[in-house]
């Protein structure tokens, strides 16, 4: 499932970083992209984070397509299935 393939494809801090960044997502319905700056920070992957967004990205769980600063998930069933299996 959905959370089971990113253990396998990030490592320990980028895994970490990308459930919460999934979760904000899940709860707030989006994340602008100087939160998911901070988040970055909060978890030290300043230099690493937009190689996370992208692989997210490529693999469908989320989009910028409606402003180059705003993410969303790309499905409302995905981002449903999310906040009832994974998000707290």
């Amino acid at each position: 499932h959905f959370k089971s393939r990113l253990t396998k494809v990030f490592g320990k801090p980028q895994l970490a970083f990308t459930l919460q960044l999934l979760n904000t997502i899940a709860q707030k319905g989006q994340i602008e992209n100087n939160e998911v700056f901070d988040l970055a920070v909060l978890f030290e992957l300043e230099s690493g984070y937009r190689e996370v967004l992208e692989a997210l990205k490529y693999d469908g769980y989320i989009n910028n397509s409606l402003s180059d600063t705003l993410y969303r998930f790309n499905s409302p069933l995905l981002k449903i299935w999310w906040q009832k299996n994974v998000s707290h």
